[in-house]
């Protein structure tokens, strides 16, 4: 099951937080289709209030 908030127009975009970002293809694999997309950081930002640092913690799951 893919994330709901991924669409796909000429690449992807999330448009799960503030404004559209375009997941890597680390971030597409690990969150945006699988099941596990509830886990992305941007979509667990509105429960825990804090949109900024989960977008910031969303581009840096490059690193990891």
């Amino acid at each position: 099951m893919k994330c709901p908030y991924l669409i796909r127009t000429f690449g992807y975009n999330c448009f799960a937080g503030e404004k559209p970002y375009s997941p890597s293809v680390i971030q597409l694999d690990r969150y945006c289709r699988t099941k596990e997309s509830r886990r992305c950081p941007l979509i667990r930002a509105p429960l825990a209030g804090n949109r900024k640092e989960a977008a910031a913690s969303h581009a840096n799951t490059d690193a990891a």
